[in-house]
C-alpha cells in the first residue's frame, strides 16, 4: 500500500476519520490495528517479522537494567544487528527469495521482502540503549509497545523516531480541526515533490546511469546531481507525507529535513539531510566515540566519523558502491575537521552560492557510487567522467538526447517543465514549505497544488520511493 496509491487515500481516509470521533484507549487500538493491516498489505512476512521482533525486544528490554543482564542486552542488540544485515538483503523477483550483496535496485518493479524492517530494527536498537543506561524505563504494556514499533506513517523510511518521543503522544486526546488542516497541507507538498518532481527526474537519471553508453563526463557529471536532487525530493516528499499523515492523526513526528540544497559544507549537509537517522548515529555512535577517545581531541573526532560512516554504509548495503560512497564523505568530512570548510563566518551571497554549488557537485560524486546498481557499472561511469572526452563534440546529441530520455519534441518539452517546477521550488523553498506547516487554509494556493500534481504528476508508472529498499 504505497503512499502514492488510490488504496492508501482511501485507507488513510477511513483511518483519519474513525480517529478524529474516537477517544483514548479506543483511538490508540484503532491506530494498531491500522497499523498492521497497513503493514500486512505489503505482505505477510513483513507483519509476522513485526510482531516476532516487537515480542523479542519488548521481554529483552524488561530484563537487561541489571549488571548481572549483560549478556541479554548484547544478545538483544546482535539479534537486532543481524536482523537489519538480512532483512536489507532478501529480494523478492518473479515470485522467488534471494539473497542479494548487491541489494539496490533502482527500476519500477523491484519489491522488497521485508520493506521497512531495517528502519524498524534501528528504533529496537536504540529503545535497548536507552533502557539499559537508564534514561527510560521498560514499557509495560506489550500493545502500547507494538503500537509505537510500528505505527504506519513513519514505518517504511521514517523519519526514525525513538521511544520516548512516541510514547507520551499515543494517549493524547483525539486531533483537533487545526492538525487536519496543517497536516493535509504538508501531504499535498509530499505528493508535489515526488509525483511533479522526484518522479519526472527518474527518466533522466536513469539513462544515464542504467545503460553503458559511451557518454562524456559532463553528462555522467550532470545526472548525478538531477539524481541528488530526484533522491531529496523523493525522500523528502516521502518525510512530508509521512509527518503529514500522523499530523492529521494527532502525533508529532520529528523533521527529517532542513533544506539541504543549501548546505554551504558537508559537516552542515549532514546537519541537514536525514535527521533522524543521523541523530541516531551521532546518539548511539558518533558521540560515544569520541567520548572515549577524547584524549586525542580532534583524532576522536576523526575516529567517530570513520565509524560512523563505516556502519552507514553496512546499513545502506554491504558492497564496493556503498563503502565508496561512505568513503567520500569521510575524507570530505575529515578535510573539512583538519584543514577548514567553506562556510566562513556571514559570507557574502555569492560566496553562499558558490558554496552551496561546490558541496552539491561534492555530494553528487559520491552519489555516482551511491546509485550505481552495481561495481562495474560504477566503473564505467568514472572512467567516462575521468577522460579526455569530459566536454562533447555535440551538446544536443551527446548531453541533451540522454538527459531528456531521446531529445524528442515532446522529451524536450518534459525536461523543460521539469526543470521550471525544479527551479522554482529550489528558489521558493523555505516560503512554501512556511506555507505547507501553517495551520491557516488557503484554498487557492492548496487547489493550485493539487491541480499541478493531476497535471504534470508522474501516476501510471510512478516510481517507489528509492528508500524503501533500504
Amino acid at each position: 500500500m504505497a503512499f502514492c496509491s488510490p488504496q492508501f487515500l482511501i485507507f488513510f481516509i477511513l483511518v483519519c476519520g474513525l480517529n478524529f470521533v474516537l477517544k483514548n484507549p479506543v483511538r490508540k487500538y484503532l491506530l494498531l490495528f491500522a497499523s498492521l493491516v497497513f503493514i500486512g498489505w505489503f505482505n505477510l512476512y513483513t507483519l509476522g517479522a513485526v510482531v516476532f521482533f516487537s515480542g523479542f525486544t519488548f521481554i529483552i528490554a524488561a530484563r537487561v537494567t541489571g549488571d548481572k543482564n549483560a549478556f541479554i542486552f548484547y544478545f538483544g542488540l546482535l539479534v537486532n544487528c543481524l536482523a537489519i544485515v538480512l532483512f536489507n538483503y532478501l529480494l523478492a523477483s518473479d515470485g522467488l527469495v534471494i539473497f542479494s550483496l548487491n541489494a539496490v535496485d533502482f527500476s519500477v518493479n523491484a519489491l522488497l521482502l521485508l520493506v521497512g524492517l531495517s528502519f524498524y530494527n534501528l528504533q529496537h536498537v536504540a529503545y535497548l540503549v536507552d533502557v539499559r543506561r537508564k534514561r527510560i524505563p521498560p514499557e509495560k504494556n506489550f500493545l502500547d509497545f507494538l503500537l509505537i514499533s510500528a505505527y504506519f506513517p513513519k514505518f517504511i523510511s521514517g523519519p526514525l523516531t525513538l521511544y520516548q518521543q512516541l510514547r507520551p503522544q499515543i494517549n493524547w486526546p483525539a486531533p483537533q480541526q487545526i492538525n487536519l488542516g496543517q497536516g493535509f497541507n504538508r501531504m499535498v507538498l509530499g505528493f508535489f515533490k515526488k509525483m511533479v518532481l522526484a518522479d519526472r527526474l527518474a527518466p533522466s537519471v536513469a539513462s544515464v546511469f542504467d545503460y553503458n553508453d559511451e557518454l562524456p563526463g559532463i553528462t555522467v557529471m550532470s545526472a548525478a546531481i538531477l539524481f541528488t536532487i530526484q533522491l531529496y525530493f523523493d525522500f523528502s516528499g516521502y518525510s512530508d507525507i509521512a509527518i503529514g499523515a500522523s499530523k492529521m492523526l494527532g502525533i508529532d513526528l520529528p523533521e527529517n529535513f532542513d533544506f539541504p540544497l543549501r548546505a554551504r559544507s558537508v559537516t552542515e549537509f549532514w546537519r541537514k539531510w536525514h535527521r533522524s537517522l543521523i541523530h541516531f548515529f551521532t546518539t548511539y555512535i558518533f558521540y560515544p566515540v569520541s567520548f572515549r577517545y577524547r584524549r586525542y581531541k580532534k583524532h576522536a573526532a576523526a575516529i567517530a566519523v570513520i565509524l560512523t560512516f563505516f556502519v552507514s554504509a553496512l546499513w545502506h548495503g554491504i558492497g564496493f558502491t556503498f563503502m565508496m560512497w561512505a568513503l567520500c564523505h569521510m575524507v570530505y568530512l575529515l578535510f573539512e575537521l583538519y584543514v577548514g570548510n567553506t562556510s566562513g563566518a556571514s559570507p557574502g551571497r555569492l560566496k553562499r552560492l558558490v558554496s552551496a554549488a561546490l558541496i552539491l557537485i561534492l555530494v553528487s560524486f559520491s552519489n555516482i557510487f551511491f546509485r550505481s546498481t552495481s561495481s562495474a557499472a560504477c566503473m564505467h561511469l568514472l572512467s567516462r567522467l575521468f577522460n579526455f572526452d569530459f566536454f562533447p563534440e555535440n551538446w544536443a546529441v551527446e548531453v541533451l538526447a540522454p538527459i531528456a530520455v531521446g531529445g524528442h519534441q515532446a522529451d524536450l518539452f518534459n525536461l523543460v517543465a521539469t526543470f521550471f517546477f525544479l527551479c522554482l521550488t529550489v528558489l521558493f523553498e523555505r516560503k512554501i514549505f512556511e506555507y505547507a506547516s501553517t495551520s491557516r487554509f488557503r484554498p487557492v494556493i492548496t487547489f493550485l497544488f493539487i491541480l499541478l500534481i493531476f497535471v504534470f504528476g508522474v501516476f501510471g508508472n510512478s516510481q517507489r520511493f528509492i528508500y524503501m529498499q533500504f
